[in-house]
């Protein structure tokens, strides 16, 4: 196979290319492309005398760095796999992903930013790291040993010589993400070299980062599917990446204007707040279509000030089963379509279908049903989970995606929510955001949620709202507006106000806690029955 196929291949192969050139800069510099193959062959070097080898998971609990990238393309040299995990995490979710992926080495960054990762560890059972044996220390930390393992500091590894030899083959287990695990315990997504690889190597033209001036900015984490992605296409298009260690709006704008950056992947909140602070017209001349992704669709403010901004933004689709920038939605189409998850596959081998749930009828354009997907992008298997990678496929080889959404006649497709959240209401399947939207246009409500109870017999929608604040909120006069504008069915039962709404913090995206709404919704109608 050729190497464009392997991720360790596609550093080689930019290292032989554009060794000069720069691949990542950071706060204190840059790293070429050479500098950071070089540096990935010393710490493989250092790992194989450790005894890491084929088939290894090793978790790295690390912030963005010239290091991190180094250590995982030394990972993936050895034939090893690479399990993220987020710097957010604290001891039970640290505990619970190095225990149960068996990795056998952690890395992580003592002293990294303000988090007190001893005072997580001490938090920590290291009895139940069971395949644990070794530690790895990023920066000047010098303990002998932490969780009862040895403890050694990064810099050792760096010492040793060159690791000429790449075990990595397209067929080799790379990869592990976590699913965000809101209502469970998180899966373990197993992605091989060849589906990494082949989206890195396909993404950058589709994307038009191929152009000469080329310049990606990075924020996201590497633990998460984006950042993986983002890093690994930089290193295939070999275009350089501009990369902060944790988002910062002020800096990033800067980084943007000092370095020309041209392509970035973020949330909404992400591209507003570096709007905010700039004070030009069009702040970022050279940014191209910018794949953004919060609510769906973007809340109406947000759209106004990418608008008045020059901001170009289109939606995006990804998941880490089948990659992030799966799809995107082309600048062509009109704003209020453009800007809706889904679109057009980025790789010409997929094939994606709309298929009714409970029949599994293939869906005419337009119809709402679960999206269905085949391409080489796909995950190889949920790790360690054959009950959940079997059920996830179908008999023909499509992957259930667990969206809702539906076909446009040319081919791409409309991400509308997650099934797990649609509703069934008066027998119909009713997509959330349509009672969403109608109640976001009430002065008063910035954003809702809406999630479905039971009342008797029947099933009612619940919202749940954050307010403007610019205006008084009256609750009569937002469910009017539906009454006025919805079929009976969806008007919901009560419109009730929060604070915030109960969120898990992903590596890529912060994710509504439906299961938490729907819960508070039956408390909140159970202690009104009881008065």
């Amino acid at each position: 196979m050729p190497e464009r196929y392997t991720l360790t291949g596609q550093l080689r192969r930019a290292a032989r290319s554009a060794g000069d050139k720069p691949a990542i800069v950071h706060a204190d510099g840059a790293a070429s492309f050479g500098e950071l193959d070089a540096l990935a062959g010393r710490y493989a070097a250092g790992l194989a005398a450790l005894g890491l080898g084929p088939g290894d998971r090793v978790a790295t609990w690390l912030p963005n760095s010239v290091e991190h990238y180094a250590f995982v393309y030394a990972l993936w040299r050895l034939g090893a796999i690479n399990v993220g995990v987020n710097t957010r995490f604290r001891a039970k979710e640290v505990e619970d992903i190095v225990g149960r992926s068996g990795a056998v080495l952690l890395a992580y960054q003592p002293g990294f930013k303000d988090i007190d990762f001893a005072g997580i560890l001490a938090g920590v059972d290291a009895g139940a790291l069971a395949s644990l044996k070794t530690v790895v220390a990023f920066g000047a930390d010098r303990r002998d040993q932490v969780l009862g393992r040895p403890s050694v500091p990064l810099a050792d590894l760096a010492s040793h010589g060159a690791f000429d030899e790449d075990r990595a083959t397209p067929e080799t287990p790379c990869q592990i993400f976590t699913t965000s695990g809101t209502t469970s315990r998180p899966k373990f997504v197993l992605h091989r070299h060849q589906s990494l690889a082949i989206h890195a190597e396909r993404l950058p033209a589709f994307w038009g980062l191929d152009r000469s001036d080329g310049v990606l900015f990075q924020a996201a984490p590497l633990c998460g599917v984006v950042g993986l992605n983002v890093a690994t296409l930089g290193v295939a298009a070999m275009r350089p990446q501009v990369i902060q260690a944790v988002f910062e709006p002020v800096a990033a704008a800067d980084l943007f204007v000092q370095h020309g950056v041209t392509h970035m992947i973020g949330m909404d909140a992400m591209y507003e707040r570096m709007l905010a602070s700039r004070p030009e017209p069009v702040p970022f001349p050279k940014l191209a279509p910018a794949p953004s992704f919060g609510a769906n669709p973007p809340l109406a403010p947000y759209l106004k000030l990418a608008r008045d901004r020059g901001l170009p933004i289109c939606a995006v689709y990804g998941m880490s089963e089948c990659c992030s920038l799966f799809a995107f939605q082309p600048m062509s189409l009109p704003e209020a379509d453009r800007v809706i998850g889904g679109g057009k596959p980025v790789h010409p081998e997929t094939e994606v279908r709309v298929v009714d749930p409970e029949t599994g009828a293939i869906l005419a354009a337009g119809e709402a049903g679960e999206i269905q997907l085949k391409a080489p992008t796909l995950l190889a298997e949920y790790a360690d989970n054959p009950e959940a990678t079997q059920a996830a496929f179908t008999g023909d080889g499509f992957f259930r995606t667990g969206d809702l959404g539906h076909m446009r006649a040319d081919g791409s497709f409309v991400y509308l929510a997650r099934m797990g959240d649609v509703l069934r209401l008066a027998g119909f399947l009713t997509n959330p955001m349509d009672i969403e939207k109608e109640l976001e246009a009430d002065p008063a409500i910035q954003e809702a949620q809406v999630v479905q109870t039971r009342i008797g017999a029947r099933d009612r929608a619940f919202a749940f709202v954050l307010l403007t604040g610019a205006a008084p909120f009256d609750e009569a006069r937002a469910l009017a507006r539906c009454k006025a504008r919805l079929a009976d069915y969806k008007v919901p039962v009560r419109v009730v106000p929060l604070d915030a709404f109960p969120v898990t913090m992903s590596a890529n995206a912060v994710k509504v806690r439906k299961t938490d709404l729907r819960r508070m919704a039956e408390d909140i109608l159970a202690k009104e029955s009881a008065a």
